[in-house]
């Protein structure tokens, strides 16, 4: 989870278009939640079923509920 930015003060290193650039030829399968430039929820995954995007939320969501401040 060393991707991820600090959630209360806000600090980035990277710009969302950054990051993802950067990461680029990184990964097989992607899942991308995040908020477009109205400020919207925004989820879209390739080449994962519905199931496998719920499955690997879950698995995210329980390292960061382990490793809060």
């Amino acid at each position: 989870m060393n991707n991820v930015f600090d959630l209360k003060s806000g600090a980035r290193k990277q710009t969302g278009d950054e990051f993802l650039e950067s990461h680029k030829g990184r990964f097989q399968e992607v899942m991308l939640i995040g908020y477009d430039e109205d400020g919207a929820i925004a989820f879209g995954a390739n080449g994962m079923s519905a199931r496998d995007a719920v499955f690997l939320m879950e698995v995210i969501k329980r390292e960061l509920l382990e490793n809060l401040d």
